[in-house]
């Protein structure tokens, strides 16, 4: 096979990983994943945004049977399927779409101009749930850190 030929099959290697990646991608998007929450009592389904604009995220979280799953962020209000989500600590054990996590961190912050602690940077993890804390100020949000088990 030449240098041609090579190319060629190289560009139809990748094309069909790229299809088998968008319908996998697509596949995600169209179910929803569980996530629950044993030591707060949640049991809620996600649903995966991929452009996520404030009216698609707003039009999930008000479904009082879904959160919304943006990038690293599980979002929901605490009156609906994050109701206790306040009551998580360190170390308990958190399952989405049946991978478990561990909670990292329990932190408050804001989410007027994105998903930010009160002060400093953002601690690392691989997921984080946000909530509305009860009582709270206008966008004061929980921000729980997960790491995988």
């Amino acid at each position: 096979m030449g240098k041609r030929g090579r190319v060629r099959l190289f560009f139809l290697l990748l094309a069909a990983v790229a299809a088998g990646w968008l319908v996998r991608e697509a596949q995600l998007l169209r179910e929803p994943a569980a996530l629950t929450v044993p030591a707060c009592d949640i049991a809620v389904d996600c649903r995966r945004v991929l452009l996520a604009t404030s009216e698609r995220l707003q039009s999930i979280v008000d479904r009082p049977d879904l959160a919304a799953w943006y990038g690293p962020y599980i979002l929901d209000h605490a009156g609906q399927g994050f109701r206790g989500l306040w009551n998580i600590a360190p170390g308990d054990t958190v399952t989405v779409a049946a991978r478990p996590y561990r909670c990292r961190f329990v932190i408050t912050g804001w989410s007027d101009c994105g998903i930010r602690p009160k002060s400093g940077p953002l601690p690392a993890a691989s997921l984080y749930l946000c909530t509305c804390v009860p009582g709270g100020r206008e966008y004061e949000i929980y921000i729980v850190g997960l790491e995988p088990v």
